[in-house]
């Protein structure tokens, strides 16, 4: 079956989980870089990143926007 994922600090993403969603809390872009890669290459359909991580991750995430099948959304949360 397939995972939503959430990427993000801990603060902003713990909650996620009582929806389901799989929380996988980073608190720079360099931890939060080889999570990424490994939930693309899981069975993992969606993957939210929260802004400020997005804002440290633009290469990779532009690689995956121009992947056949993309499925990385930026979710804006604000503090």
């Amino acid at each position: 079956m397939y995972k939503i994922a959430m990427l993000g600090d801990a603060q902003s993403v713990q909650g996620f989980a009582a929806l389901g969603l799989q929380v996988c809390p980073a608190e720079s872009a360099e931890q939060a870089r080889p999570i990424l890669h490994r939930l693309a290459k899981e069975d993992t359909a969606i993957i939210y990143v929260t802004e400020q991580l997005a804002a440290g991750l633009t290469a990779e995430l532009d690689r995956y926007r121009k992947a056949p099948f993309w499925r990385v959304a930026v979710f804006l949360l604000t503090p």
